[in-house]
């Protein structure tokens, strides 16, 4: 073009070689489409085919991405083309509520334009985002109704779905996401209606409504995310509903797969608790203290009394091991959180035991010591056997002078219990003899060899008596 020496016929030339390119409709196309069009109007500013050139060009930017030029390109051209150019570019680099003023401008100029039913549906979806923004939930609704109407793409009616559960309008939303589900089977976005349906329904305790919906999302396209977090709730509904084989299969199935933090620590209780309740219990022994041990969380889904169940349970020697660590770290949540003070009574007792058959003594018997400054009224389940083990401690530990009265305090907490009465007894002995009381330590041994039938007790308390003296005559 350059060589032609004709102006006419090399602007023809470069006319049509602009047409060419932008014919093409290929990225390779627009790129030569927008250099030959810049070139074009910088030539020949005053011709009549101007217009179009400045349409292909603007076009041609706006398919390679070069949106600033394409708005530059457009300038105040008062065009069809342009005028939705001009939006569409404000729209693709981010700039919603200018895009949405130019279409709803260009929807005011160009009543009948060639691209109108585009631009109403980019200024609905962009009408949806501004509402949303601004938390008004009827706009928010009737914004995505009219995406939802305009495109009746899955997409614009999942959001319409959502508009409407958002709004607090649940059977609306009910009836939408599985309408969606029907009309778009086997797509991501009808399985994602079905997900969305379920949890709707899992709100409101229609556990056999959400489990068919969620098996259906499981057969459709869902996500891997959104697949796990489906076994999930599919997992949980079954495990409300009673079938626990099924719902333990499935939350398995959901760990396997990887969930959020929360519903794995949810599905990893309901699993310990089906293999106690199964007879699984060293099984369950060990799911119960790895959740305690690796998530301190655990404990704030346990209600008091639960809580207090599986401390014990792990502090036992039945089936395998005990865990005494992970028992005091749930006394310790029950002690701190408990409410009432006979719960946190419980839980100070629960952590003590802990601590000391893990060896912490120290620490055993400040937990017991709170235990009992608990403003409890009247004796619990839980004290008799604290005060009693608090005792034995002190007098371990060579505080003879606390240990008599906590070991008074045993005898009359445990009336009833004869193996705790003559343990008390024998401990008073000793905590006695050790402050040198040899005659209060020669009465207690006394009771323990004459009133009570325990040889292993007796035998003992027959040890501490021929080591003190001879009483004089």
């Amino acid at each position: 073009l350059s060589k032609v020496e004709d102006r006419s016929i090399a602007q023809k030339a470069l006319f049509m070689a602009v047409c060419n390119c932008y014919s093409e409709n290929t990225d390779l196309g627009f790129k030569g489409a927008r250099k030959l069009a810049s070139r074009y109007l910088r030539a020949y500013p005053d011709s009549p085919d101007l217009p179009r050139v400045r349409t292909m060009g603007a076009w041609s930017y706006y398919q390679v991405g070069e949106w600033s030029d394409a708005e530059v390109l457009c300038g105040e051209a008062a065009t069809d083309d342009l005028a939705y150019l001009r939006a569409a570019c404000a729209l693709a680099k981010g700039k919603a509520a200018e895009a949405r003023a130019l279409f709803n401008r260009y929807l005011e100029d160009y009543p009948q334009g060639r691209y109108r039913a585009s631009a109403e549906l980019q200024h609905a979806r962009l009408s949806f985002v501004a509402a949303k923004d601004g938390d008004d939930k009827a706009l928010i609704v009737e914004a995505a109704r009219r995406s939802a109407r305009l495109s009746k793409g899955s997409n614009d009616r999942l959001r319409y779905a959502w508009a409407l559960e958002n709004a607090g309008r649940a059977d609306e939303a009910v009836a939408e996401y599985a309408s969606l589900a029907t009309d778009f089977p086997k797509t991501a976005d009808g399985a994602e209606a079905l997900l969305r349906k379920a949890m709707i329904d899992i709100r409101a305790s229609r556990w056999s409504d959400a489990a068919q919906s969620l098996k259906d999302s499981l057969s459709s396209a869902l996500t891997p995310a959104r697949k796990a977090e489906a076994l999930y709730w599919l997992g949980y509904s079954y495990s409300r509903l009673g079938h626990d084989t099924e719902g333990v299969t499935r939350l398995r199935e959901a760990l396997a797969l990887g969930i959020a933090k929360d519903p794995e620590r949810e599905a990893r209780l309901i699993i310990a608790d089906n293999d106690y309740k199964s007879g699984r219990k060293a099984e369950a022994k060990v799911a119960y203290a790895t959740l305690i041990r690796e998530d301190a969380e655990a404990c704030n889904r346990m209600s008091a009394e639960r809580l207090r169940s599986v401390g014990r349970f792990l502090l036992s020697a039945e089936y395998g091991a005990a865990y005494p660590e992970e028992a005091a770290s749930c006394g310790r949540f029950l002690a701190e959180n408990g409410g009432t003070p006979e719960w946190k009574q419980a839980g100070y007792v629960l952590k003590g035991a802990g601590e000391e058959a893990s060896g912490s003594f120290a620490r055993a018997i400040e937990s017991y010591r709170l235990a009992m400054r608990q403003p409890v009224s009247g004796a619990t389940d839980d004290l008799p056997a604290a005060v009693l083990a608090l005792g034995v401690l002190e007098a371990k530990a060579g505080q003879c002078a606390e240990a008599e009265a906590t070991l008074c305090k045993a005898v009359r907490l445990n009336a009833k219990v004869t193996s705790a009465r003559v343990k008390a007894y024998l401990w008073l002995a000793k905590a006695c003899h050790g402050q040198g009381r040899d005659d209060d330590a020669r009465r207690y041994a006394t009771i323990v060899t004459t009133l009570f039938d325990d040889k292993e007790a007796a035998a003992e308390a027959e040890r501490l008596l021929q080591t003190l003296p001879e009483v004089k005559k």
